[in-house]
C-alpha cells in the first residue's frame, strides 16, 4: 500500500483513523508493569475493492500513562537509560535523525529499515536493558511533555490583542472629539 506523504509542518493535534494498540512483543525483558504503555496507531480500512485492509502507522506513537503503575517505576533504570542513550548518540549523532526520517516517510519497510539501524546502533530496547535500563521511550516522551507543560498545562490561553480594522484609528490615538 502506498502511504500518503507526511506533513513538513509542527501538528498541534494529530487525527487519527485509527486506534491505537499496545505490541508488547515489540518490547521484549521489559516489566510487565510497562510493557502496555507504548502503543502505536493501528488502521483498518476498506480498499477499492472492499477488502478491508489494516496497516500499522510508522509516525504516530501514543504513551498511555495510565497503564503504567507508578509504584513500579524503576528511577535507577531510567537513570540508566539515559546514560545509555548519551554513551551511544556521542558514539553516533545522527543515528536517531535518519531513523526518525525513515519512520516518517511510511510503511513497513521503511520502519524495518530504521528499527535495524537503531539496533545496529545499540538503540533497541535489549540494548538498554542490557546496560541496566529498560524504559528509554517512556522516560524520553514523559520527560519532554512534562518539561513542554510546566507552567502552561491547566492554564487558561493568553489573551490576543484584537488587530484594528483597516478604518479604526490605532488603540493609542486621543479621542476624535478631544482638542488637537
Amino acid at each position: 500500500m502506498a502511504t500518503s506523504p507526511r506533513s513538513k509542518f509542527r501538528r498541534a493535534q494529530i487525527p487519527t483513523t485509527g486506534s491505537f494498540v499496545a505490541v508488547p512483543r515489540a518490547l521484549p525483558g521489559v516489566d510487565r508493569s510497562v510493557e502496555t504503555a507504548i502503543k502505536i496507531e493501528c488502521v483498518t480500512y476498506l480498499d477499492s475493492d472492499f477488502w478491508t485492509r489494516t496497516y500499522f502507522s510508522t509516525d504516530k506513537v501514543l504513551v498511555d500513562l495510565a497503564s503504567v503503575d507508578p509504584a513500579k517505576l524503576d528511577v535507577r533504570k531510567a537513570i540508566a537509560d539515559c546514560e545509555h542513550l548519551i554513551t551511544v548518540l556521542r558514539q553516533n549523532p545522527t543515528v536517531a535523525q535518519k531513523a526518525l526520517a525513515l519512520m516518517q516517510s511510511g510503511g513497513s519497510a521503511k520502519a524495518t529499515e530504521a528499527a535495524e539501524l537503531l539496533n545496529s546502533a545499540g538503540l533497541d530496547e535489549a540494548s538498554f536493558i542490557r546496560a541496566g535500563g529498560g524504559l528509554i521511550f517512556l522516560v524520553i516522551v514523559v520527560a519532554v511533555a512534562a518539561g513542554g507543560c510546566f507552567g502552561t498545562c491547566g492554564k487558561p490561553p493568553v489573551k490576543r490583542p484584537e488587530a484594528p480594522t483597516p478604518d479604526a484609528p490605532p488603540a493609542d490615538a486621543p479621542p476624535a472629539d478631544a482638542p488637537q
